[in-house]
């Protein structure tokens, strides 16, 4: 693994149960790779993705460091790669993993979130003509919720040149961020997205458009790993216990089976990310 294209966040070998105590002559598990979108700042993702990742050592009775990419390029040529042996990512790259780099279906998590375009509640935009000539922040463009919101400015005509300028945003907090300093005119964010935002995050915007629904994030399995080995961990997922007190996000929700038979449903979102990787629109 290359640390320079990924960023570790978290080892928590101290806190697997009958670690702490072990002697150099007791055999160390191997750590378990999990790797987690950047869809929020690296912190914020440790903060989410804690439960799951303790309860994985809990189940599994080995360590887990999870980590993180700079943005989605660089988490697509991470999963092109097989850095990670568990991989939480987006719909359409769970589906081009699964279909063309042979990585193995292991869980859904939310079955599909809204995108949303937020503006902010005391701002100047009432209507999509008033982005016109300004700037929207969303997630790069190889991102799920990046696709529906470039889709949505074609649909204003908001498009090319006199339009509305994308930027892309290191993660959604800081977009909400940039859009509180007036830095940007408008975010496009997953509602999911939303629920998982660190407390310090702005939130003074409100929803201008809601747009598609698109399915929720999805875990992957490594493609060497032996059938017993993802058998185990497709048990474990399955086993995650939501908090019900918490939002529903993908880092708090009931895991389902992910299956051969979900794909045919994602092949349109594997064929846009195809493009991108392409060098398409």
């Amino acid at each position: 693994m290359n640390p320079l294209r990924r960023k570790l966040l978290l080892a928590g070998v101290a806190g697997v149960p009958g670690l702490a105590g072990a002697t150099p002559a007791q055999v160390q598990p191997a750590a378990l790779r999990l790797g987690l979108a950047p869809f929020l700042s690296p912190s914020a993702l440790l903060t989410v993705f804690r439960p799951l990742r303790e309860h994985l050592e809990r189940q599994l009775q080995q360590p887990v460091q999870a980590y993180t990419a700079r943005h989605f390029r660089a988490l697509v040529d991470a999963v092109q790669r097989a850095d990670y042996d568990i991989a939480l990512v987006p719909a359409h790259l769970a589906a081009l993993a699964v279909a063309d780099w042979r990585w193995q279906p292991l869980a859904r998590t939310i079955t599909a979130t809204q995108v949303r375009v937020l503006v902010r509640t005391s701002g100047p935009v009432a209507d999509a003509a008033r982005l016109r000539g300004g700037t929207v922040g969303m997630l790069d463009s190889m991102s799920l919720t990046a696709a529906v919101g470039d889709a949505w400015l074609t649909s204003q005509q908001l498009d090319g040149p006199g339009g509305a300028r994308t930027v892309a945003m290191p993660s959604i907090n800081s977009a909400l961020v940039a859009l509180a300093r007036d830095e940007v005119l408008a975010v496009v964010a997953a509602t999911t997205q939303l629920a998982g935002l660190p407390p310090a995050t702005p939130d003074g915007y409100r929803t201008l458009a809601a747009l598609d629904h698109i399915p929720g994030p999805m875990l992957i399995g490594q493609p060497d790993a032996a059938a017993a080995t993802v058998q185990a961990w497709q048990q474990a997922l399955l086993a995650f216990e939501p908090d019900l007190a918490r939002p529903t996000t993908a880092a708090n929700a009931r895991h389902t089976a992910l299956t051969q038979a979900h794909l045919p449903a994602l092949a349109p979102y594997a064929d846009h990310l195809r493009r991108q990787l392409a060098g398409g629109r």
